[in-house]
């Protein structure tokens, strides 16, 4: 689970049926906030080990494509 659906979890609450918890809007925000940052930080985590795997001169189209190859993955 990640740190934004903890976060969800932590902070929804039961209006009438259990099976539909109600999250503030706030708090939602806060989640898809939190849920960007992780994204960003994984992009960059994978950008760099493929850039870390290519020698320069390396094709900007191969390492583009194992980029995406990589972030599908994960």
């Amino acid at each position: 689970m990640s740190k934004s659906e903890e976060y969800i979890e932590i902070k929804s609450f039961v209006v009438v049926n259990p099976n539909f918890p109600v999250v503030t809007k706030e708090s939602a925000l806060k989640a898809v906030a939190m849920a960007e940052e992780e994204m960003k930080r994984k992009a960059i985590e994978v950008l760099s080990s493929v850039l870390d795997n290519w020698v320069h001169g390396g094709d900007a189209d191969c390492i583009i494509a194992e980029f995406e190859e990589r972030l599908t993955e994960g």
